[in-house]
């Protein structure tokens, strides 16, 4: 993995994306992503 050096937002499955990508993750993983932050 890589380390981020942004603020990361950890995921229930315990993935954590970097906040700036949201965007792109969101589209890439559906609605599930948009829940999980909520």
């Amino acid at each position: 993995m890589k380390s981020f050096t942004h603020p990361a937002i950890e995921l229930n499955n315990g993935v954590s994306i970097p906040i700036i990508g949201l965007g792109v993750y969101q589209t890439a993983s559906g609605g599930e992503t948009v829940r999980a932050v909520r």
